[in-house]
């Protein structure tokens, strides 16, 4: 019900909104279940536009879930993947070749695509253009 109250409020008062999409989550979580990647993103977006930059961040990151993606947060791994030179050469694909090389499938998966692309928006407005990318 409290999906439903969110998305019915979602344009008029986005404030209500996330409050009713968090109580959603919270009862997905008492009783057990998955919270849905959709509800997840959601909340990121509205506390995105709220300016809760790292509460989005947080929200975004629980979406996804693991993947490689998290290679792209963890310091190991930042000076292998040079984004910057990825985004100047977008057409080239030797960073894909060179993540399956190193065991990493570059595959996403069709329900993560807009939380990704949600959080590459937030990392852009933290200044993390080079992660974002």
């Amino acid at each position: 019900a409290f999906l439903e109250l969110g998305e019915l409020l979602i344009l008029s008062d986005t404030g209500a909104a996330l409050d009713a999409f968090k109580t959603a989550r919270t009862l997905f979580k008492k009783g057990g279940q998955e919270v849905p990647i959709e509800l997840l993103n959601n909340i990121g977006v509205l506390q995105f536009e709220r300016g809760e930059f790292e509460f989005a961040k947080q929200t975004f990151k629980e979406a996804l879930g693991d993947g490689i993606w998290l290679s792209f947060f963890s310091e190991a791994n930042k000076s292998s993947i040079d984004a910057a030179t990825s985004t100047l050469q977008f057409k080239d694909m030797q960073l894909f070749h060179d993540l399956e090389s190193n065991g990493q499938l570059v595959e996403v998966p069709w329900d993560k695509v807009t939380v990704l692309f949600n959080l590459a928006r937030l990392l852009e407005q933290l200044n993390e253009s080079g992660t974002a990318s």
